[in-house]
Formats: C-alpha cells, structure tokens, sequence
C-alpha cells in the first residue's frame, strides 16, 4: 500500500480536540487493502462510467457506507443520479456523519474521492481505487471517533474520468452550498 496514502489517513484521523489519539497504521492497512482489492477487482473491469461494473462498485460504496451507519442527506438513500446529456450515467454516493458540535454541525466539511476509472493498468488501482478506499478508511475510523465538530459528508463521485460529472451534479443539486466549509 501507498506509504503517503497512510502517512495521510494518520494525519486526517488523529482527532484535532484538546488531546490527539494516534491511530495503529497496522490496523488500518488490511482495510485499505480489502477496499481497493474490491474496488479494482477483475470483476469490476474498470468501474468506467455508466456500466454495470461501476454501478456495482458503487453498491459496494453504499453498502459500506450502511455498515459504518452513517446518514442519507436526503430521501434518495445514498444513490445520487449523475446524468450526462439527458443520459443516465451513474450514482454518486453520498453519506453523512453528523456533527457533534451545536453550532458546527450545520456546516459541512467533504471528504471525497472519484471511483469511475477508465480502464488501464490494474483495474485503476491507483486511479482511484486507492482513493476511494482511503475515504472510506477514512469515514470507518471518523465513524467510531465520533468527535467530529462538523457534520462530514463522504462523497464518491462517478463521471469524474468523463469531465467532473459526477463533482458538477452535486454541486448543481446540493441546495447548502454556502454551508461547506
């Protein structure tokens, strides 16, 4: 696994309150690997855009993101419809943890990554299969913490290979924009 791609997750996951908590790198690692083994298995051939290989990563998303209970942002559970000219391409998904701070927690902070993939060397591994997995790392470690100030919202976009679809129909369709710190 990518040694910066640790390096960062201990960095983001190290609470940020009056007293910091090192993570076990060791723990995090066999996680990392299960979801970019997943992400970019044979059997996603590629995960690109509008096929049944990426919406079938996407389900996997979601069913991780239902494991670790976080929150829909709105009644479309966390399967958000990502359009190209007026054609289906895709889902973003999108799940929230809510903040624990009364005044912070109506503002939001992103954590995201792109799991579309165009297709080249190992299924897109590194692009960006190890992205996406390091959010979702990211979002089980933030989960159990539950210290966070900021109501943190975990996006992962498809259409981002295919010119920042899956991005500009969140940022067209999120009606809280000024909101996102």
């Amino acid at each position: 696994m990518n040694k910066y791609i640790i390096t960062l997750l201990l960095i983001l996951i190290v609470k940020t309150n009056k007293s910091q908590v090192l993570v076990d790198t060791a723990l995090l690692k066999p996680l990392l690997i299960q979801h970019v083994s997943a992400l970019a298995h044979d059997s996603m051939q590629g995960r690109y855009s509008g096929t049944l290989e990426n919406i079938n990563a996407g389900i996997y998303i979601a069913k991780v993101f239902d494991s670790l209970q976080l929150y829909y942002i709105n009644d479309s559970g966390y399967e958000h419809k990502v359009f190209s000219n007026q054609k289906f391409l895709g889902y973003n998904i999108i799940a929230a943890l809510p903040g624990y701070d009364s005044i912070k927690k109506d503002s939001f902070i992103i954590v995201s990554a792109h799991y579309d993939h165009i297709g080249g060397a190992y299924n897109g591994a590194n692009d960006n299969a190890s992205g996406t997995a390091a959010m979702l790392t990211i979002a089980n470690q933030l989960s159990k913490q539950k210290q966070n100030g900021y109501t943190l919202l975990f996006i992962a976009f498809t259409g981002e290979e295919l010119g920042m679809l899956g991005s500009g129909e969140f940022v067209n369709s999120f009606k809280r924009l000024k909101q996102i710190k």
